[in-house]
């Protein structure tokens, strides 16, 4: 049985090489992006990270759903082995198996607190992105694969530093499993991002930071001011 996900307990084991490793998370998004570009060449053109996100959902709604997943394994997997480096060595292994959405959700995790320990918006950005992607593997058939696609390219539009575009990307093939789903008719990019955003506080960060508040007994001493 897995042992407890304890985001105190991580952060008082690890939170110097947590804050140390997030503090790298830019260089690791450029990285990321760099070799996905490579992997997705077939998918986005030459210079992708420069295109509109209309034009790359186009490129990527135009192509067989078999030829894009088989270039999406070896782009999901080049995408975690190296935002994996963000989180210290052996937080990881025997989690999960590698690739399956609990694997996903657990780099998801040991990057939002990469995120607090080392208050890097480029670790934030990175634990966004995996959550995008884990939220695709929730998908099934032809939707999963072209969200893991817009997922994978809204990386690279982030690491050029187009974060509202690349996650009104991601949120595109997300719709149906958004908790924050935008509403009927806000398809415009500022609605697709902050939908995003907002999911992943529900989701993510809400789990994580909820269990700081109540290690910390926040809702304890939230539970004794209102009974006083």
């Amino acid at each position: 049985m897995a042992a407890r996900f304890s985001p105190a307990s991580l952060l008082a084991s690890y939170g110097e090489e947590l804050a140390l490793l997030g503090s790298r998370s830019r260089e690791a998004l450029s990285e990321a992006a760099r070799r996905l570009r490579d992997s997705l060449a077939p998918v986005l053109p030459a210079g992708g990270e420069r295109i509109d996100v209309e034009r790359a959902a186009a490129i990527i709604d135009s192509l067989p759903a078999g030829e894009l997943a088989a270039r999406l394994r070896e782009a999901a997997a080049t995408l975690y082995r190296v935002l994996s480096r963000l989180v210290p060595r052996g937080l990881l292994l025997g989690a999960a198996v590698p690739g399956s959405p609990r694997a996903w959700w657990e780099l998801t995790r040991l990057l939002h607190l990469a995120y607090l320990a080392s208050g890097s918006e480029s670790a934030l950005d990175a634990a966004v992105i995996t959550y995008t992607y884990y939220k695709a593997l929730s998908l099934e058939g032809d939707e999963a694969v072209r969200a893991a696609a817009y997922a994978l390219a809204s990386a690279i539009l982030v690491a050029a530093g187009r974060r509202l575009e690349g996650y009104a990307l991601a949120a595109t093939g997300l719709r149906r499993v958004l908790p924050a789903a935008p509403p009927p008719g806000a398809e415009g990019l500022e609605a697709r991002a902050a939908a995003l955003e907002a999911s992943y506080l529900l989701e993510a960060a809400a789990e994580v930071d909820g269990g700081l508040l109540e290690a910390w007994g926040f809702y304890e001493a939230l539970e004794a001011a209102r009974a006083g």
